[in-house]
This record gives structure tokens, sequence and C-alpha cells, in this order.
């Protein structure tokens, strides 16, 4: 997807976005303080 490519995230190993069927994107991200 366009969303990917801008984030740089790759879709065989995504690490920002997962995809959830029926849904769309899921942002899974670590935070830190």
């Amino acid at each position: 997807s366009r969303l990917r490519q801008k984030l740089g995230d790759d879709p065989k190993a995504p690490r920002l976005l997962k995809t959830v069927r029926g849904e769309g994107y899921l942002f899974d991200c670590k935070v830190r303080q």
C-alpha cells in the first residue's frame, strides 16, 4: 500500500502496520517515554 511505502514498512515483515482483515490497518509500535 502507499501508506506502507511512505512509512518504509515491509509488507512481508511488518514492523509498524498490521493488516486487520475486514477492518483496515492497525498501527502497532512500542512506545518509549
